[in-house]
């Protein structure tokens, strides 16, 4: 390969990794969480307010007590959303309920045999916690092995940033 073609391959892999189109190799993002800043009292409610939405951007997806939301638009801590996603079912939600901010590669279904089993490498996996949204757990790779907690993501901070 002459080394034109071998730096325009390199220039298109940084552009993609910094546009977000790629995760960079051997990157390992951790998921991050918060928690409601009030009560969502209806399940056909399509708004909410967070504690913090620094992390959230449009592209990510809100796990809440075992529903699954995808975020539609953020305007400061006021987050639009379309509820019930992944085949998760809309629900109510108490005021300071642990949310765990989620991006869409992290989302596994046990329910539809999705759930990590065996051996497994971090760095493979761009994004971790994987979040079964069947069964509720966080799934993450500790010691070469697939390692599972409940789905209270501010309660389990260690589980999210890795750390045993």
């Amino acid at each position: 390969m002459n080394t034109y073609i071998k730096r325009l391959i390199g220039s298109l892999a940084v552009l993609l990794t910094l546009f977000g189109c790629v995760a960079p190799v051997g990157a390992q993002t951790y998921l991050t969480a918060t928690t409601l800043n009030g009560a969502i009292t209806s399940t056909s409610a399509t708004t909410l307010t967070l504690t913090s939405a620094s992390t959230v951007t449009t592209t990510t997806l809100l796990f809440v007590d075992r529903e699954l939301m995808r975020v539609t638009a953020i305007n400061g801590t006021t987050i639009s959303v379309i509820r019930g996603a992944g085949g998760t079912r809309a629900d109510t939600h108490a005021t300071s309920a642990n949310v765990l901010i989620v991006h869409p590669e992290a989302v596994v279904n046990g329910f539809a045999n999705e759930e990590p089993a065996g051996s497994c490498t971090a760095a493979n996996y761009p994004y971790l916690p994987l979040v079964d949204v069947g069964s509720g757990f966080l799934w993450s790779c500790r010691s070469g092995v697939w390692k599972a907690t409940s789905s209270q993501p501010v309660t389990y901070n260690s589980f999210l940033t890795g750390k045993s």
